[in-house]
């Protein structure tokens, strides 16, 4: 009679348990992008993080990077001194300038919580960090922004700190699953003219940015982890202000590996995933 009770009181956990474990519901955000949709009831500020698999909070993804001009020459984004000191202005510098005023590594830090609670308290992305180090690992710059990473599709904002927001007209990292060749998709983005600069394009009032994305191809890829295999995929935005490009090459262990963007002005900025902390 025991033997009984406990079976069915086990099978009545089983069957409870089954029931909280309800596939999410999606809804299309104001950006056109495909998020989690919780009930109301929800209150969590975590929800958005919980099945994270690559944005993981306690995980550090550094990457190297490096900005090649029209000029066909190699730069880092820094701080040029003058007569010993150093300016308050970001500059593209010559790799073989850098010191510590220089950008070396721009590393992504996933965080629990909602830093933007106060002004946008129904944020639906997972808060992470960017944390842009010198050459000694310290960190000269910080920025915090989003990520959406669910079963339907991963979207991230790239760093736009500094000299980095030549990158806002540049397609964002977007993988949509089920990853298959010849896919494509499309996207779109209303951009201020807050963005703008005389370095590589200025206007006024707002721009609209639209994008396709397509998956080009499965290929093995040379990283410092040895040859992985990714998703690569190419991207296309284009506005009044021209065309910006981005190759993309995916993992879905790692993220992006490596970002290859053609900016508005011709210029290139690469990024390469180098290390994976987890705690």
């Amino acid at each position: 009679m025991k033997t009984k009770l406990v079976s069915i009181i086990i099978i009545s956990i089983l069957i409870a348990s089954c029931k909280t474990r309800v596939a999410p519901k999606f809804m299309i955000d104001k950006d056109g992008i495909l998020v989690e949709k919780f009930d109301s009831t929800n209150v969590d500020e975590n929800k958005y993080n919980l099945d994270n698999e690559i944005y993981v909070t306690g995980t550090k993804l550094i990457y190297s990077y490096k900005h090649i001009g029209i000029d066909k020459q190699e730069y880092f984004i820094g701080k040029i001194g003058k007569s010993g000191k150093t300016t308050n202005e970001w500059e593209f510098i010559p790799i073989e300038r850098k010191n510590d005023s220089t950008i070396l590594n721009v590393t992504i830090i996933p965080l629990n919580g909602n830093a933007f609670k106060a002004s946008i308290p129904d944020y639906n992305q997972t808060n992470f960090l960017y944390n842009f180090l010198n050459t000694g690992g310290q960190s000269i710059g910080k920025e915090i922004t989003g990520v959406i990473e669910n079963k339907k599709n991963i979207w991230i904002h790239p760093p736009r700190f500094a000299l980095f927001s030549i990158l806002e007209l540049n397609p964002f990292p977007y993988i949509s699953f089920p990853t298959k060749n010849g896919k494509k998709w499309n996207w779109h983005l209303s951009i201020g003219d807050h963005w703008s600069n005389v370095r590589w394009k200025k206007w006024v009032g707002r721009i609209e940015n639209d994008y396709i994305y397509e998956i080009l191809e499965r290929k093995k890829l040379k990283t410092k982890f040895g040859e992985i295999k990714c998703v690569v995929s190419r991207a296309t935005a284009n506005s009044q202000l021209g065309k910006t490009f981005l190759t993309s090459y995916f993992n879905e262990k790692y993220g992006f590996l490596k970002l290859e963007y053609i900016n508005i002005d011709g210029s290139q900025t690469i990024f390469e995933l180098e290390k994976v902390i987890k705690n």
